[in-house]
């Protein structure tokens, strides 16, 4: 589905089928089943939209629900809005292998505002405590590259999942 001051929002990998439902016209919120695990999402906007809707097969399907058993890539929501070129759309989007009420507790949990760049500026100095624990004498800058991107990616994939197992409850 193709439309000027659009977004869509797609799934990367193909789903075994899509849940979805709009909760007004800047939210929405479902389930998707990837490799027969559910996965709940929430996501809400920060820009008033003028239409909005579910595309399966890149044709529009309507904006109330959406229930598709589908392994097609081209399966997705779309939002269209007036006047956006030159401006920005900000998005919360959040995940739960649980729960929808999860799913939408999540982002809240970490981000408090709408303002990217003050988000931005609390991400940079989160990273740079990590960071400043090291210190790297080498002169040879493709070593400190290949260094900070290894720590990068060492700090970024230990993600916690506390409360997140489906199987049980846990305090987290």
């Amino acid at each position: 589905y193709k439309a000027k001051n659009s977004v869509r929002v797609v799934p990367e990998k193909f789903p075994e089928s899509i849940t979805a439902e709009f909760i007004t016209p800047t939210s929405a919120q479902g389930q998707i089943i990837m490799d027969g695990f559910p996965i709940y999402f929430y996501l809400e906007l920060d820009r008033e939209t003028y239409e909005y809707g579910f595309f399966l097969n890149n044709e529009e399907v309507g904006k109330e629900t959406l229930n598709a058993s589908t392994h097609s890539k081209i399966t997705g929501l779309y939002f269209k809005f007036k006047d956006l070129p030159g401006k920005s759309v900000t998005s919360q989007i959040g995940f739960s292998f649980k729960s929808l009420a999860q799913a939408k507790s999540n982002p809240l949990k970490n981000i408090t505002t709408w303002n990217f760049d003050e988000i931005a500026q609390k991400a940079s100095s989160k990273w740079n405590q990590y960071l400043s624990k090291f210190e790297i004498t080498d002169p040879n800058d493709d070593k400190k590259g290949l260094f900070y991107s290894a720590l990068y990616k060492a700090i970024l994939m230990p993600a916690n999942l506390q409360g997140e197992n489906p199987f049980w409850e846990s305090d987290n």
